[in-house]
Order: structure tokens, then sequence, then C-alpha cells
């Protein structure tokens, strides 16, 4: 009987957040840097492109947001734009859903996340053409993937693990491991 073995997934470093792509991405995409930004896009899967950007230090900017938010907007060109907080795994995010991008194509969607880690501003979405059977299972993989590139800058800001405290007990315990490839740490 052969046995099946995971792949330790590919990592993109998007300045300090340690992006990893699961086995299912269709092209590595480029990292771009300019002083205070980072970004990253690709196609993640056929039909799909994905987006990252780190701005250092804007995450408490409501200026900043607000303008990347009209960017986006005025560049997309949706026919409606809906808007809503919401929280995954205990992190806030504001998030824009673009309908009808005329700039992209006919029926194209782009969903864009915004939030705050360590001070930083993190911007996320992904573009489809709707309908996309696949839409919900891609923002939870997209959300997924960004909160465990959050959690990771905060694993190796602390030296091994998240919150305060001395080193020499944290320095002796090994960091757990995820039964999900996606979240295993190195």
């Amino acid at each position: 009987m052969k046995r099946m073995t995971m792949m330790e997934p590919k990592i993109v470093h998007v300045g300090p957040y340690p992006l990893r792509l699961p086995e299912l991405w269709y092209e590595e995409g480029d990292v771009r840097e300019k002083p205070g930004f980072f970004g990253y896009n690709a196609v993640a899967i056929v039909g799909v492109s994905f987006d990252f950007y780190v701005l250092v230090g804007r995450g408490r900017d409501e200026e900043e947001r607000r303008r990347h938010v009209d960017g986006f907007v005025k560049g997309k060109a949706p026919l409606r734009h809906l808007r809503e907080r919401t929280s995954w795994q205990g992190m806030a995010f504001e998030q824009h859903r673009l309908e009808e991008c005329t700039k992209l194509a006919p029926g194209a969607v782009y969903e864009l996340f915004l939030c705050e880690a360590y001070g930083d501003l993190l911007l996320f979405g992904f573009g489809f053409v709707a309908p996309l059977e696949q839409e919900e299972s891609l923002r939870t993989l997209f959300t997924t993937m960004v909160s465990g590139a959050i959690v990771e800058r905060g694993h190796s800001l602390h030296g091994g693990g998240a919150g305060g405290g001395g080193g020499a007990s944290r320095a002796a315990a090994k960091p757990k491991r995820s039964w999900w490839p996606l979240f295993r740490w190195r």
C-alpha cells in the first residue's frame, strides 16, 4: 500500500509576514517592495487572483484605510459596493465586496479585507467572475492564510510564542505543530 504524504507549502515573505501558499496554488506570483510597503500578487487558481499588501506602521491610520478603499473602488469601478465588519479566529476585519466590476470583466467580483496587525495595515483581496462555486471556500482559505501569517509574525516577534515572559522556559519548549499543514510551524 502506498503511503500518502503532505508536502510543506511554499512560503512567500511579504515583508515581515510569511504567507504560506497551499499546494493548489497556480503560480507563485511576485513580491514588490517600497519603503513602508510590501505587495504580493498571484493567480491562486485559474480564474481567481489574490493580492496581499502590507503598509508598515499604518494600521491605525483611518485616512490611509479610506484612501486605499477609495482607490480600489475607483480602480475596479463596481456597480455595487457592500461593506461589513467581520471577524475570523478573533481577528477583526473590514470587508468590502465590489460587485460587477466593469473595469475587470462582466460579472467580476473583488473582495477586499483590511485589518491591523502589529501596527501595520494589512489588505488582502481576491477577484473572480461570479458565480464561483467555491467562493466561500476560497474566502476561508485566504483569510486563514493571512491569519496564519499574522500569527507566525507574532511567533517570530516574541521568540517562539506570543505574550511576554522570560526566555528560559520558552526556549526549552517545542513549537506547537498543527494537524493542518498550512499552519505547521518550522
